[in-house]
């Protein structure tokens, strides 16, 4: 397969082989990161593209949005590397979701301000633990995006789920749209099939 949006290959690598433009390939670099509330008020220029977009490829890359949409729960574990200096990092995300508001993260490995943190969301309440500052809590959101963007939240979490990552695209309600707004697609094309 052969993937231009790392963050895309868990969802697609079963599906076909589907090649992603996205916005940003035919300049010099890729454009730097905005902030959700600076992308709320204004849309990047690269990101105002016409969509060059395969028949086949869209169907792929809808079916693969309409699954993960549907799932009413999910688990999964990621892996991160990372290097802080000299130092080479690498945590494990044991993640378990039950929509519309329930989720479970524990972070095991990494810097060791990271280590043992834990997001846990139960339907009602919110419990943040990060291994230097404690523990917070606070009342539960029932959308997932606001907690991804939440700045506790982010740092219990290592300031690992915002930003090009799929867990983001996969608890959101509609996964499709997510991923041509964030990671700046332009156009997919079905280029074959491989095992």
């Amino acid at each position: 397969m052969k993937i231009h949006a790392p963050a895309l290959a868990l969802g697609l690598s079963l599906l076909g082989n589907v090649a992603l433009m996205p916005a940003f390939a035919d300049t010099a670099a890729a454009p730097a990161p905005v902030s959700s509330d600076a992308a709320a008020k204004e849309t990047s220029p690269e990101l105002k593209v016409e969509l060059k977009m395969d028949a086949k490829a869209d169907a792929i890359l809808h079916k693969v949005s309409d699954f993960y949409a549907g799932l009413k729960s999910f688990a999964t574990t990621m892996e991160r590397e990372g290097k802080n200096g000299k130092e080479s990092h690498k945590a494990t995300y044991k993640v378990s979701v039950e929509k519309p508001n329930k989720i479970s993260i524990e972070i095991s490995g990494g810097a060791k301000r990271f280590d043992g943190g834990q997001a846990k969301m139960n339907g009602e309440k919110l419990f943040l633990y990060n291994p230097v500052f404690g523990y917070v809590s606070s009342p539960a959101t029932s959308n997932y995006e606001d907690l991804i963007r939440d700045h506790e939240f982010q740092f219990a979490t290592a300031f690992a789920l915002h930003g090009q990552n799929l867990l983001e695209a996969l608890l959101t309600e509609n996964p499709y749209d997510f991923m041509q707004n964030h990671y700046g697609i332009k156009g997919a094309e079905l280029v074959g099939e491989e095992k």
